[in-house]
């Protein structure tokens, strides 16, 4: 297939999708729609994290103004995981930290990345659920990994990952009060951390003895009570 013909496929595709998307969201009634979060774009090696940070940007205003999911800003999600670092004194950049922090504002985490595929560029977008793995997904590629061509990747990877949700992916409902108490809870030290800093401290402020040393000691001294006929 021409290069051409493949690119005009490629978008007519897309708009498939985002047509049967429009559909099902005005047709079915539905009265909620899922609420996100965007994260940072896996580089994958082709943007570094000023681009990552740009392009999740982007991608959360994309999906914001297109009315199919309830975006909660980036500004606030970052301000929560600020705010969840400074009470664990943790870097919170793991997968799991990200969900856990997204799932107690109610929001499902959505994962982008970019990587190098073939000659081209692709784009791949998730949304998780509470382990950690994507519950529906979207995929494009485009020829070439230009900022233009990212930008257009990552918003027809949503309309892919749309798709498979109003086509019956099951999403986990979020109980933002278990969620929240479950967040409190990982920040608290345990509850017998300062009887075991004392323990410690005991431990390591007590004078150090030899144990062989002691118990040689004791070994020559009930040696000499015997040939004493002292006894014990």
């Amino acid at each position: 297939m021409k290069p051409e013909r493949k690119k005009i496929w490629t978008l007519v595709l897309i708009g498939m999708v985002f047509f049967s998307c429009s559909a099902y969201c005005q047709d079915s009634g539905k009265p909620g729609v899922p609420r996100v979060v965007i994260l940072d774009f896996d580089g994958g090696g082709q943007i570094d994290a000023d681009q990552s940070a740009a392009m999740a940007d982007s991608l959360s205003a994309a999906m914001d103004k297109s009315k199919y999911y309830d975006v909660v800003s980036r500004k606030d999600f970052k301000k929560a995981v600020r705010e969840h670092e400074q009470k664990t004194g943790k870097p919170c950049t793991d997968r799991a930290c990200l969900n856990l922090v997204a799932r107690s504002l109610g929001a499902h985490p959505v994962k982008p990345s970019v990587k190098k595929d073939g000659r081209g560029c692709s784009v791949s977008v998730g949304l998780m659920g509470a382990d950690g793995k994507n519950m529906a997904s979207g995929k494009l590629k485009r020829g070439a990994c230009s900022p233009r061509n990212m930008k257009i990747a990552a918003e027809g990877a949503v309309m892919f990952m749309t798709n498979e949700i109003i086509h019956g992916a099951k999403i986990d409902e979020i109980d933002t009060k278990k969620e929240r108490s479950a967040l409190s809870a990982s920040e608290q030290p345990p509850e017998d951390t300062q009887e075991q800093l004392d323990q410690e401290f005991d431990e390591a402020t007590q004078p150090k003895t030899d144990k062989k040393a002691e118990q040689n000691a004791k070994n020559l001294e009930e040696e000499a009570r015997r040939k004493l006929g002292l006894g014990k």
